[in-house]
């Protein structure tokens, strides 16, 4: 929890008001109202870009499950079509070897995040 709490800060830092953290979405499957929370979005209108984050102290699948399984069609569905929608996994941590679902992208800067892949940033304060 502290880890998440400073790259909240980070974010904020960099991205300023663009940046949402903790952001929850309502959805319905199958008739049930459900709800989820990305652990960060960076909504920049400039360039039509919304950027899904997702922290962790080090390199996991989960996150690969939680961007694209659960957050990236919430979010899609919520913002609709006109925005480039992009997925970051923040972490203090990176293992080239875990298992991951897809070929990730290592992103250097989350506000730059690259396109068709999972993006990973490390960060480690």
């Amino acid at each position: 929890m502290r880890y998440e709490r400073k790259v909240h800060e980070y974010l904020a830092q960099l991205a300023g008001p663009a940046y949402l953290p903790s952001q929850w979405f309502r959805f319905g499957v199958a008739g049930e109202a459900r709800w989820c929370q990305t652990d960060g979005l960076i909504l920049d209108a400039r360039k039509g870009l919304a950027t899904i984050l997702e922290i962790k102290y080090q390199h996991t699948p989960d996150a690969w499950f939680q961007l694209r399984e659960l957050y990236e069609p919430v979010v899609r569905f919520c913002l609709g079509n006109h925005w480039d929608l992009r997925l970051v996994e923040v972490v203090k941590w990176y293992d080239p070897t875990t298992f991951f679902p897809e070929r990730i992208a290592m992103c250097a800067d989350p506000l730059s995040p690259p396109s068709g892949r999972v993006g990973v940033h490390i960060w480690a304060p």
